[in-house]
């Protein structure tokens, strides 16, 4: 834990390393540590004038992803906290999270004012170019709020976790440290801002010294080209992307060591055929509370282990525990995470420091401390009186040559609660449902055999790349 004073981030590199590239804009400007801090410093300044004291929440919805990411340096150096929004919510959802993030000020543009009426709110418009001194440098409390992201509640409620400076520079550490840091190193990422994948290599860049290329727009289509052309050793990208990657036969750019896969977990065979290419994928678990990466697993370390997502980051410890106690390896539990990357909102710190995260994960580890994520606590299915995880039901159907992937639900039912149903996608060699049906009996304990098995052509799926599990029972109950 650290006490004293954090200094500006960039401005720090601005000192150090002045002339040093650090960003750059997918087919537009280059920024030196320089100017970039003279740019930042002239939008602050001007921020600052419109705040009524520090830790005011400004949210942040610029359409460009380059204006976006200056307004959000800005606004912490003006001591505000830095709030990404999603430009593309509707309307209601929108102004939910205004209320819900208790915002004290927007950065919008006229069109998305306009149309959600803003004028009609009591909330500030704060202008990025109104004349003031510019303010080249601060330093800031490491416990201070930083930025504040929206993260969905189990209910779908939009949560607000705020993050302290500390939180970000912890994280940055720790994440150069498993990944390692090269003198040629440069990140790409491809993710919006509102999201910590997005978010996260703003700081992760700016204490390892390296320069961060942001794609133009949140898009997978010709990623790998794109990722080649911006040089890029390192990219973050979610399962969504591999999948789109692997539908393209685009070259595997030299330069990339890392493609950091996080968000969603990624299945074997999406890992399987990137391996087959020569695709770099270090498979990661985090959350919006951890300021991303809790655990992550090198490629080696996945090929060796199938499913894992590794071992917990520096600064970082994972419990799997089952009524408070903690599991023996290889049993199923909850996923509780301790550490220095988990913000005060998130878990039960003494006055927000070093908090506990109790999360909604299931997952194991094993004998070495390495982590396997296996789903949700609601996605368990209670049968006749009985517990089933998805999961292992899930690996024993994928584990056929004739199933390409697999998804397991509940559909409710008046005798047994709920019925374990399976949908899966067929792959080249043909497979009955009464081959799955005994692969199963072999395989798992009476009350986890589907009662029900339907070949599908495609699985619903969430924007982050996980299988939407109501929009499947929907279908599976047809």
């Amino acid at each position: 834990m650290i006490g004293h004073p954090i200094p500006d981030l960039l401005a720090s590199r601005s000192r150090s390393t002045p002339d040093d590239e650090v960003l750059v804009i997918e087919g537009g400007r280059r920024y030196t540590a320089s100017q970039l801090d003279t740019a930042v410093a002239y939008r602050a300044g001007a921020i600052a004038e419109q705040l009524e004291g520090d830790h005011q929440r400004i949210g942040i919805s610029t359409p460009s992803r380059h204006e976006a990411l200056l307004d959000v340096l800005a606004t912490i150096r003006a001591g505000g906290v830095a709030t990404p929004v999603d430009p593309g919510l509707a309307r209601g959802d929108y102004l939910e999270r205004i209320e819900s993030g208790g915002l004290d000020g927007l950065i919008i543009d006229d069109d998305l004012a306009d149309e959600i009426g803003v004028s009609e709110r009591d909330i500030a418009r704060v202008q990025t170019t109104a004349s003031a001194a510019p303010i080249h440098e601060r330093s800031f409390d490491p416990h201070s709020p930083c930025t504040m992201l929206f993260t969905s509640g189990t209910q779908g409620v939009p949560k607000s976790i705020v993050h302290t400076w500390w939180n970000h520079v912890a994280a940055a550490i720790a994440s150069a440290k498993r990944l390692g840091v090269e003198p040629d190193d440069r990140w790409y990422d491809p993710l919006a801002l509102y999201h910590m994948g997005g978010l996260a290599p703003i700081s992760r860049c700016l204490v390892a010294g390296i320069p961060l290329v942001i794609s133009r727009s949140v898009t997978a289509n010709r990623l790998l080209q794109r990722i080649d052309t911006a040089d890029a050793s390192i990219a973050s990208v979610v399962p969504t992307m591999v999948h789109a990657i692997l539908e393209t036969n685009g070259h595997t750019p030299d330069a990339l060591r890392c493609l950091l896969v996080g968000g969603a977990p990624l299945r074997e065979s999406l890992f399987d055929r990137a391996r087959s290419r020569g695709i770099p994928i270090w498979s990661s678990y985090g959350h919006t509370e951890t300021v991303g990466q809790v655990t992550t697993a090198t490629p080696a370390e996945r090929s060796r282990h199938p499913g894992t997502v590794g071992t917990p980051l520096l600064g970082m410890s994972v419990r799997v525990v089952e009524g408070g106690e903690p599991c023996p390896p290889e049993r199923i539990g909850t996923i509780e995470i301790t550490g220095e990357m988990v913000t005060p909102t998130a878990g039960d710190g003494d006055g927000g420091h070093t908090a506990t995260l109790v999360t909604n994960d299931l997952g194991y580890r094993d004998a070495f401390g390495r982590l396997w994520v296996v789903g949700r606590v609601d996605d368990v299915i209670q049968t006749g009186g009985k517990l089933v995880h998805p999961f292992r039901i899930q690996q024993v159907l994928e584990s056929h040559p004739g199933v390409s992937e697999a998804a397991v639900v509940g559909l409710p039912d008046d005798r047994w609660g709920e019925l374990v149903s399976a949908a899966v996608i067929p792959s080249d060699v043909e497979v009955t449902i009464d081959e799955l049906l005994d692969r199963c009996r072999q395989a798992l304990p009476s009350h986890a055999i589907p009662r029900h098995i339907e070949h599908v052509d495609t699985l619903p799926r969430t924007p982050s790349g996980t299988v939407d599990r109501t929009a499947l029972r929907e279908r599976l109950s047809r």
